[in-house]
Parts: C-alpha cells; sequence; structure tokens
C-alpha cells in the first residue's frame, strides 16, 4: 500500500514518509495541515473541557455555598410577609423606607455569612434582599436589622 495515500497516525509518521522521500512536496504540505488542523481541534477541545470544568466549579462556588430554603418554605415566608406587610399599611405606616436606609440594610446584607450573592438572596428565608430592605414592615430574620 502506497504511504501517500494513507493519512499519517502521528506526527513521527509525517516525518518518517518526509526523510523517506516517499511523498511530493504537495502531498507533504497537504499532510501537514491536516495535522495541524488535528492539533488545533485538540487543543480547542482541551480548552472548552477546562473552560466547562471552571464553569462547573464557579456555579458550585459563586453562591458563598448558602443554601436556600425549600420553595414550600419560601412561599410560606412570602405569603407571612405580605400579610404582614398589608397589616402594617393599613395600621396606617409607610410601606417602604427611605433609599438610604434601604442602602444601609443591603450593605449589611451583603456582608452576612447566609447571603446568597449570585442570587442576592436571603439564605434564611429566601426573600430577594433588594425588595426585602426596602419594605418597613419587614425585618432581619437573624436580626442584623
Amino acid at each position: 500500500m502506497d504511504s501517500s495515500n494513507t493519512p499519517p497516525n502521528s506526527n513521527e509518521n509525517l516525518v518518517t514518509d518526509i526523510n523517506s522521500k516517499k511523498m511530493s512536496p504537495s502531498e507533504i504540505q497537504r499532510r501537514a495541515f491536516v495535522e495541524i488542523a488535528k492539533k488545533k481541534d485538540q487543543i480547542q477541545a482541551e480548552a472548552l473541557n477546562k473552560k466547562m470544568q471552571e464553569q462547573k466549579l464557579n456555579d458550585q462556588t459563586s453562591t458563598n455555598n448558602v443554601s436556600m430554603p425549600s420553595w414550600g418554605q419560601m412561599a410560606k415566608n412570602l405569603g407571612q410577609s405580605i400579610i404582614k406587610n398589608t397589616q402594617s399599611v393599613v395600621a396606617g405606616n409607610a410601606l417602604k423606607i427611605s433609599s438610604e436606609e434601604a442602602e444601609s440594610r443591603l450593605a449589611v446584607c451583603r456582608g452576612c455569612e447566609f447571603f446568597n450573592k449570585e442570587q442576592e438572596r436571603c439564605g434564611k428565608c429566601g426573600c430577594k434582599m433588594a425588595v426585602k430592605t426596602y419594605l418597613k414592615a419587614e425585618k432581619c430574620p437573624v436580626g442584623k436589622w
């Protein structure tokens, strides 16, 4: 079988074929391009695999390993929050606080060990803190504000 018609298994085979002068210059060039393309594909696949592994690690650690309450518990907390805020407004209290006070509360949350940074949620109650910190009747579930 003519080696010029069979693709090389490795760069070593290509070098051996070149050294033995069994290949024309155009065949050498074609096979070199094939080898380069294979190597490029291999490098891209390795880079993609590494990027996917890094993303998986980031996904696992980006939430500071703060687990959230169950969906059922978060639904219960939301219902209680709606009732509490409605009762407060009916009693004549304001629904919201100032932006400055809300930002101060949110700053406390962002420094808390229960704060889920990626979702901006509290790991104790599951609330979206950008909303909860603005509501006058709300309190921190661990008493930080």
